[in-house]
């Protein structure tokens, strides 16, 4: 069974295996809140964890895991996940007119932040650092998405652990209007760009 809250998610102890379900948190103020420990979101094929509204991950102690069979979704107009306490280990989807403020995730080995939201996107917490969270493993932009990768801050470097994709119908842009990069982007993987990859 789906489940939909909009109260607060707090977890005291254990996890949540979904099952192939679907969690959603929607509306403003339901929030996660991790106390002392280490939680697991798990799964199996077709689990996805979805994010509307304002949220954030807050902690007391606590440490909060999205378990590799978990697509993690955010349409959310705020979404913050915090810089050292929430990982990701499947795929972190940006969705909609989504925007992560804050810290980024930490991105386990072999996981995606993936891009898909039809529109212009300007890059925000989820890719912020070249180690930690906001360190991206493997990037997927897709879906008709264009990411402004020097939004915000232009002369910082970006880095991905992994490869970068771009499929047909998006772009990487390093020399958008007015955000134009004065830092590098250094891909540690391959590049498949079947896109536009921008150089500044």
């Amino acid at each position: 069974t789906n489940i939909v809250l909009d109260a607060v998610l707090s977890f005291n102890s254990g996890g949540i295996n979904l099952k192939n379900q679907t969690l959603t948190l929607q509306n403003n103020g339901g929030n996660i809140l991790l106390n002392n420990g280490v939680y697991t979101i798990q799964g199996s094929a077709g689990s996805q964890v979805i994010f509307y509204g304002t949220r954030s991950v807050s902690t007391e102690g606590g440490f909060l895991e999205f378990a590799s069979d978990v697509l993690v979704t955010v349409y959310a107009d705020n979404m913050d996940f915090g810089s050292s306490y929430t990982a990701i280990h499947g795929t972190l989807e940006i969705a909609g007119g989504s925007v992560i403020e804050g810290g980024g995730p930490i991105y386990g080995i072999g996981s995606t932040l993936k891009y898909n939201v039809d529109l212009i996107y300007d890059r925000g917490g989820e890719w912020s650092s070249t180690i930690g969270g906001g360190y991206p493993y493997h990037v997927l932009i897709t879906g008709f998405t264009e990411v402004n990768l020097g939004a915000g801050i232009s002369n910082v470097p970006r880095a991905i652990a992994g490869n970068l994709t771009i499929d047909g119908n998006d772009a990487l842009r390093m020399n958008s209007l007015g955000s134009e990069m004065t830092a590098p982007l250094t891909v540690i993987g391959n590049i498949v760009n079947n896109g536009l990859l921008e150089l500044s």
